[in-house]
């Protein structure tokens, strides 16, 4: 329940950054979710506690600390981003920005696949359409 908390937060964080930074319609919608085209779809090894996921998701290994220490942001070219749940395993889906580069798409990706955490990591997937979790 934490991590789903958590993973909601992290949501928020997206979302308002996205909004904030790129000049939108104002009823272009963002078209996102567990039955849609997603760039990135990652999942957790099954016995990763929620503490661990937490500091991924918000601390250390999907955003980037400030080197001045006093926070962290989101890797150049991350976009909207969503909680999925899959045979047991909980992830989450990520959609670039748009205009991000091929070099932003893969430091992202890098930083996700290095992490001990991880159990697995799709692209370009419908996160409802995966069967070999």
């Amino acid at each position: 329940m934490r991590t789903k908390i958590l993973i909601a937060c992290l949501i928020s964080l997206l979302v308002l950054q996205g909004g904030g930074c790129t000049p939108r319609q104002e009823n272009e919608p963002i078209d996102f979710g567990p039955s849609m085209r997603t760039d990135l779809v990652f999942f957790f090894k099954r016995d990763t506690p929620p503490e661990e996921v937490e500091k991924f998701l918000l601390y250390d290994g999907l955003v980037i600390p400030a080197e001045n220490g006093t926070g962290h942001y989101l890797p150049e070219g991350m976009g909207t981003g969503f909680a999925v749940s899959h045979r047991g395993f909980e992830g989450y889906g990520l959609n670039f920005k748009k205009d991000a580069t091929a070099e932003q798409r893969l430091a992202i990706k890098s930083r996700i696949e290095k992490s001990p955490i991880i159990f697995k990591v799709f692209e370009n997937i419908v996160p409802s359409d995966i069967k070999d979790l």
